[in-house]
């Protein structure tokens, strides 16, 4: 009788069932780094994405500003040409309001300018971290 072989079998069981537990216990771990890279991955897309919406909006605020102050420079000139032909009588006064609605257009098509630069800016900047963000994904 061998006692030795008897007991193979269990062995073999045993290395079978260790070796099923690594294997699971190493898939496990394969899906928890994965799902840690994606949610790291996840956060990082959405941080570019929120940056690059920031510095948007900064870009479109200081466009609103600064065509604020055109617009309202083409006011003060426009004021400035009306004041003047004052008492000048009303040919003078119907020309001077002619030129001050000419210098009020072009400022507010300047100042529209100014602002649609900056959507246009603004967009592309999320455009773009967008696409970086997408890339990440990959």
């Amino acid at each position: 009788v061998r006692l030795g072989g008897s007991q193979e079998g269990p062995k073999e069981q045993v290395k079978e069932q260790v070796k099923e537990q690594v294997k699971q216990k190493v898939e496990e771990k394969k899906e928890e780094v994965k799902k840690t890279v994606k949610k790291s991955t996840k956060e990082e897309a959405d941080k570019i994405i929120a940056d690059a919406e920031k510095q948007a909006e900064k870009i479109r605020s200081d466009a609103r500003i600064a065509a604020d102050k055109v617009r309202t420079e083409g006011d003060v000139e426009a004021k400035k040409i009306t004041d003047a032909a004052k008492g000048k009588g009303p040919v003078a006064a119907k020309a001077a309001e002619k030129s001050a609605q000419v210098t009020r257009n072009q400022a507010n098509q300047k100042a529209d300018k100014i602002e649609q630069e900056a959507d246009e800016k603004a967009q592309a900047i999320i455009d773009e971290a967008k696409i970086k963000a997408d890339k990440l994904d990959d």
